[in-house]
């Protein structure tokens, strides 16, 4: 155990996968602890200090384990909502005056419009958070603008399974605001962000000027995610096969991206500082308009370090990466860990493609390697039997025909997002010329939602039930048995 325990302390990288999964486990039990002073876990972190300059070295790394387990409590301690939302039990279900700026994208949904705003003033009354507003408006917005309304204010309900108060009051958000009325624009702070904002609602614009419905809603949340202007039908068409991961702004964006500028990049001759730097620059642009939401700025992460590692010419652990990515994140907002379901499903996915996904490769062997048809399949079904207990938990829905859909539209979506690129990029110069230079991109467009909603209309495409989390804690513990057990195979690249 003493030699396990110094070879560890002095492995950096182990030694680091033992930290960051300390401060993860700290922030999953943190909401435990909440009744505990934070001034007591303070004291405690102090006291380990003091003990760790007096120890030997690998009695202080047990030190540092609990110190970031700790951290991970503080945070969030820190982070509590619970006090935050408080504030709000005295305005629900009341209809008030609201001021306050509007923050993020304002997106587009039917005939009206929904977007959040901060800085909230009730009554003349400052309150800590955000109001989620949706309803019918003809008044332009966007992101920085000061508004004032009139509107009933409500409390966020879970819907049916999904605990969608629980997952607003984790993005800051505490009230719900439908219908607003008088709706006043008091002028605009529009800073970076909504430069970028106004950007991507150009590009989105000149999209459906090229492509007809839906292939413009389609190909825009192909770039940057979202699928609010598609119809319902097609949504469901898309949840049903389990494709609607395609539609949102995820890792598979960023990282397609970083890799098709970083290949573009390097045969100029920028050199491979400026190329590193330039692609770098790009993905933190691409990542704030895109949302930033959590499954984003993992892979933006993920893939900056990966771009350092290639200026300094180290490689990464990539198990570290992913680690790095989840601290940071949880750093930055604890509650992401058990409430947001994006986080959690971008996590468990890209472990699934990380560990999981290699060692089932050779179990489908007899599918072809032409066209990525074998990567794609295996890729997927990693990805959904790791997923399936977090939708269980979340929606009681699961696709069962999600792998088979995922291998046949998956290796087009390379070509779908660079032909639509390259379409933006033509129509700078001519808009008759996109129009032709489209075609390829709307006849892959269109195969690809005839396959879902053909998919979809199978009588047993998806499964659902009434009791998700007895199915969703089955599963689960079926998929940990079943990990274990993988895990204790040989690596096939590496053999016995």
């Amino acid at each position: 155990m003493g030699r396990w325990l110094y070879r560890l302390s002095r492995s950096p990288a182990r030694g680091f996968t033992t930290l960051a999964a300390a401060f993860c486990f700290g922030v999953l039990i943190g909401p435990l602890f909440l009744s505990l002073e934070k001034g007591m876990l303070v004291l405690c972190l102090g006291f380990l200090a003091t003990v760790f300059f007096l120890c030997s070295s690998p009695l202080r790394f047990v030190l540092m384990v609990i110190a970031a387990l700790f951290v991970g409590m503080v945070r969030v301690q820190e982070a509590d909502l619970a006090r935050q939302a408080q504030a709000w039990e005295t305005v629900f279900g009341q209809e008030v005056r609201v001021q306050g700026r509007v923050r993020g994208e304002v997106e587009t949904r039917g005939s009206g419009k929904q977007f959040e705003i901060d800085h909230v003033v009730v009554r003349d009354q400052p309150l800590d958070g955000a109001i989620h507003v949706r309803g019918a408006t003809d008044r332009l917005l966007a992101h920085g603008a000061d508004v004032m309304f009139v509107c009933r204010v409500e409390k966020p309900e879970p819907i049916e399974t999904f605990r969608y108060d629980q997952y607003l009051m984790s993005q800051g958000v505490f009230a719900l605001c439908e219908r607003p009325k008088h709706l006043d624009v008091r002028g605009s702070r529009v800073g970076i962000l909504g430069q970028l904002f106004s950007v991507k609602v150009a590009i989105v614009a000149r999209l459906g000027k090229i492509f007809p419905e839906p292939h413009a809603s389609f190909l825009s949340g192909l770039v940057f995610g979202g699928s609010s202007t598609l119809s319902p039908e097609l949504r469901d068409a898309f949840a049903r096969t389990g494709t609607a991961h395609i539609l949102a702004a995820s890792g598979f964006n960023v990282s397609l991206i970083t890799l098709v500028l970083l290949r573009f990049l390097l045969q100029t001759r920028l050199g491979r500082r400026r190329t590193v730097i330039l692609t770098a620059s790009l993905l933190v642009v691409y990542t704030l308009m895109a949302g930033a939401t959590a499954s984003v700025v993992r892979a933006a992460i993920m893939a900056g370090v990966l771009l350092f590692g290639l200026l300094v010419k180290r490689r990464a652990d990539m198990l570290n990466l992913l680690l790095l990515a989840g601290v940071a994140l949880l750093f930055w907002n604890p509650h992401q860990l058990l409430y947001d379901v994006g986080f959690q499903l971008s996590f468990a996915a890209t472990a699934a493609l990380l560990y999981v996904a290699p060692r089932m490769t050779e179990w489908f062997v007899f599918l072809p390697e032409r066209f990525g048809l074998r990567e794609s399949f295996v890729a997927s079904l990693a990805a959904t039997l790791v997923t399936a207990p977090i939708l269980f938990w979340h929606f009681g829905t699961l696709s069962l025909i999600s792998p088979l859909v995922n291998l046949v539209i998956l290796p087009f979506i390379p070509s779908v997002m660079a032909g639509t690129f390259g379409v933006l990029v033509v129509s700078v110069l001519s808009t008759r010329l996109a129009l032709l230079f489209a075609l390829p991109v709307w006849l892959l467009s269109s195969f690809q939602l005839f396959i879902t909603q053909q998919f979809s209309a199978f009588p047993f495409a998806q499964i659902s039930s009434s009791h998700t989390h007895i199915f969703a804690s089955v599963s689960a513990g079926i998929l940990i048995t079943f990990l274990v057990w993988l895990s204790k195979r040989p690596d096939p690249d590496h053999g016995v």
